[in-house]
């Protein structure tokens, strides 16, 4: 770098006693230097620290978002993709569905969306073995509604034969359909009869999901 090579030469000449008008020159060529090195200085990620690769910043980066400090101590690893991931933004909302029911039709809120968000998956845990069969079920559906008009069902499930909903364990209410959810939306769980159906216990609904840009 010429920046170098002229500093080098003014050490060089004071310890070798140049005269004054020597120095004066190597000075303007430093100043002439350094000049052309903020013009046009592109930085490098050698001797003066790490590129950032504009690659790296495709999003934006907004005033607000700028309008707090953000610790060194946060700044002391690496900000991987990881990090702004879905995943990682991952809630888990349980809560009560149902309190011991008999065979019969009941429709109850399970979730409301404190913000925009995407729910990603749903599950029933009941307190004891859901005894059933083939005709004599439950059927689970998980509703969405928006200003308490019915938006549709993200996902079905039904409550299974014998020993295919056990207590204490997740019952996965299938593939999520339609799972954007604007803030102040509810979800609710209902279960409709089919033959006769089955009893099922105290039981939850797990509501996963995570926030999104509104």
């Amino acid at each position: 770098m010429a920046i170098t090579t002229t500093l080098t030469s003014i050490v060089t000449g004071m310890k070798q006693g140049l005269g004054i008008g020597n120095t004066r020159n190597s000075l303007y060529n430093l100043l002439v230097g350094l000049r052309a090195f903020a013009l046009g200085h592109t930085h490098t990620g050698t001797v003066d620290g790490t590129a950032i690769l504009t690659s790296s910043l495709s999003g934006t980066i907004t005033n607000a978002q700028l309008a707090g400090s953000i610790a060194a101590t946060k700044l002391a690893g690496d900000i991987t993709s990881a990090y702004l991931s879905s995943a990682t933004k991952t809630h888990a909302n349980t809560s009560k569905w149902l309190a011991s029911s008999t065979a019969g039709d009941t429709e109850l809120p399970v979730f409301y969306a404190p913000v925009a968000c995407v729910v990603a998956a749903a599950y029933a845990i009941t307190a004891a073995n859901v005894v059933g069969n083939g005709t004599d079920y439950n059927t689970l559906y998980l509703k969405k509604y928006t200003a308490g008009v019915l938006g549709g069902t993200l996902c079905t499930a039904n409550s299974g034969t014998a020993g295919t909903w056990l207590a204490h364990q997740a019952k996965t209410l299938g593939s999520v359909t339609g799972g954007t959810l604007a803030a102040g939306d509810v979800l609710t769980l209902a279960k409709a009869t089919v033959a006769g159906g089955t009893a099922i216990a105290d039981s939850q609904a797990v509501v996963v999901w995570y926030p999104v840009a509104a």
